[in-house]
């Protein structure tokens, strides 16, 4: 998926790609309604945006993975929770 996509270039380092297929995988989890899939790419925006010292936007990105994963009930959301965590104590 895209998603997995922008993960793996946030960690080879090509930033500008991480948010390009992010940001697509997110729109394509939506269009097909799935929440698991769209918390994800919103957690991986989240790392990306943190990277890049974007603080602003890596926040609510993981504050919207947060709230999609506690929906559904999703373990993940409390790994997102614990990077929120640590960025706000910066």
């Amino acid at each position: 998926m895209l998603a997995n996509l922008g993960e793996v270039d946030r960690r080879l380092g090509n930033l500008p790609e991480a948010l390009r297929h992010g940001e697509a995988g997110l729109r394509l989890a939506r269009d097909i309604g799935s929440r698991h899939v769209e918390a994800q790419a919103h957690d991986g925006l989240g790392h990306a945006y943190r990277v890049l010292a974007e603080v602003d936007k890596a926040r609510d990105h993981w504050s919207q993975a947060i709230a999609i994963f506690a929906e559904i009930g999703a373990p993940e959301a409390s790994t997102v929770r614990a990077n929120l965590n640590a960025l706000n104590a910066r």
